[in-house]
C-alpha cells in the first residue's frame, strides 16, 4: 500500500538496497501513484497507457514479467491496496471501487458518488475498507463489498490526489484531511473520525489541508503544511509545532523507528530541495540539500533509517533516485530522464521498486525500476 502501512509512516521493516544498482526496468505505462507488494512478492500497480484497452491493474512477478492485467477503462490515480487474504482493492475514475482476486478476476465492485482519486485507501483491523471519493464522501465498505456507512461533513473530506487516509494503531480512528469549497477555502484541515463513522475532533490547520496525516506507534498524528509542521496528541491537542520556511511541497512525510520525521522543503535560493529531519520532540536534527527541481510526492525509509526519494529534474535536467542517511547522500541513480513522482516500496529481500510516470511536455517515464 502507499506509504507501507495504515499509519502512513512510509517505514519498511526491511533494509533497503545497499548497492544502488538497477536490476531491471519494465516499460508498461504511467504508474500512479504507488506500487503495492503482495504476500508472495507480486508487485501490483495501477497503469495508464495511451491504448485504453491496456489501462488497468497490473500484477508483476519479482523477475519483471507481467502475470496478469485486470483491465479498467478509466483513469487510475488510486494506489492498489492488498489485504491479508490477497484481495487487491483499487478505485477508478469510473466512480467505482474494485476488489480483485489474487488470480486477476473480479471479486466485486461498488458504485460511488464520484471518481476515486485519492492516493491511499486503508483497511481496518476487521477488514473494512475506508476511502474518500472525489466529491469528499468518506466510505466504509464491508468485506463483501456492501456499504457499511458513509459520511459527508462541512466541505467534505480531501479525496483528490495526492491525499491519503491514515489510521490509529489500535484501529479505532481514521485521520483525513478536510475538503475545499468552490472558492478553494478549507473549513477544517484535519478530521479524526471513528471507525463507526462519527467525527471525534477536527482542527483548522490555519486554513491548510492535511494531505497525508502520519501516525506514530503512540498514536500521535503529524501533518506537514506549506510552512508549519504539526504534531497532535490522540485527543486532538497540539504536542508541538515546527515553524519552517515556506515552500514545503505536496509530499508525504516518513518516520523512522526512532520517531524521527522527514519531509521535503523547496529552496529557491539554493536551487534544489532540502530533506528536513525533526526528532520526536519536534527539534531540527539536520537538513540535507538535494539538487533537484522537484521531487516525488512520497518519502519512504528502511530499517536503518535511510530515506529514499525520487526526483524529477536537477540543474542538468537529470532525474535521479536518492538514498539519504544521516543528512548525507548514500547513493543516487540516474533514471534516464524518467520523472519519479510516485511512492517507492521495499520488499523483504531489500529491493526497492520505483514507479515512474510521464509529465507534461516530457515524453519519458512509464517505467517500473527494480533497484538492489
Amino acid at each position: 500500500m502507499a506509504q507501507h502501512d495504515p499509519q502512513r509512516t512510509g517505514r519498511s521493516p526491511y533494509q533497503g538496497p545497499q548497492a544502488g544498482q538497477i536490476e531491471w526496468v519494465l516499460k508498461i505505462g504511467d504508474i500512479t501513484p504507488s506500487v503495492a507488494l503482495g504476500p508472495d512478492g507480486t508487485i501490483y500497480c495501477a497503469v495508464m497507457t495511451r491504448a485504453i484497452d491496456s489501462i488497468g491493474l497490473y500484477a508483476i512477478a519479482p523477475q519483471g514479467t507481467i502475470k496478469w492485467i485486470f483491465r479498467i477503462p478509466a483513469t487510475l490515480y488510486n494506489a492498489p491496496l492488498v489485504a491479508a487474504d490477497g484481495t487487491i482493492y483499487i478505485g477508478a475514475a469510473d466512480n467505482r471501487m474494485y476488489a480483485v482476486n489474487p488470480d486477476g478476476t473480479l471479486k466485486w465492485r461498488f458504485p460511488t458518488d464520484s471518481r476515486i482519486y485519492l492516493d491511499g485507501s486503508v483497511l481496518g483491523l476487521d477488514g473494512t475498507l475506508y476511502f474518500v471519493s472525489n466529491k469528499g464522501t468518506l466510505y466504509a465498505l464491508n468485506l463483501n463489498g456492501t456499504l457499511k456507512w458513509q459520511l459527508f461533513v462541512d466541505y467534505g473530506f480531501a479525496g483528490g490526489s495526492p491525499t491519503s487516509l491514515s489510521m490509529s494503531p489500535d484501529g479505532t480512528t481514521l485521520y483525513v484531511g478536510g475538503g475545499v469549497n468552490v472558492n478553494r477555502v478549507v473549513k477544517r484541515g484535519l478530521y479524526a473520525v471513528s471507525t463507526h463513522g462519527a467525527v471525534q475532533w477536527s482542527d483548522s490547520l490555519r486554513g491548510k489541508m492535511a494531505l497525508s496525516p502520519l501516525v506514530d506507534s503512540d498514536g500521535n498524528i503529524y501533518v506537514v503544511t506549506d510552512s508549519v509542521t504539526y504534531s497532535f496528541n490522540p485527543d486532538g491537542s497540539i504536542r508541538w509545532t515546527y515553524q519552517g520556511p515556506r515552500g514545503v511541497g505536496l509530499n508525504h512525510p516518513t518516520m523512522d523507528r526512532n520517531g524521527n520525521l522527514y519531509f521535503l522543503v523547496e529552496s529557491y535560493s539554493a536551487g534544489g530541495w532540502y530533506i528536513y529531519c525533526l526528532d520526536y520532540a519536534g527539534q531540527l536534527r539536520w537538513k540535507a540539500l538535494i539538487p533537484e527541481r522537484w521531487f516525488g510526492v512520497s518519502l519512504v525509509n528502511d530499517a536503518d533509517g535511510t530515506v529514499y526519494v525520487g526526483g524529477t529534474g536537477g540543474a542538468d535536467g537529470g532525474r535521479n533516485i536518492y538514498a539519504v542517511s544521516n543528512g548525507s547522500i548514500k547513493w543516487q541513480i540516474p533514471l534516464n530522464g524518467d520523472p519519479a513522482l510516485n511512492c517507492p516500496a521495499i520488499d523483504r529481500n531489500g529491493h526497492l521498486y520505483l514507479p515512474t510516470t510521464s509529465a507534461p511536455n516530457v515524453h519519458k517515464g512509464e517505467r517500473l525500476y527494480k533497484i538492489k
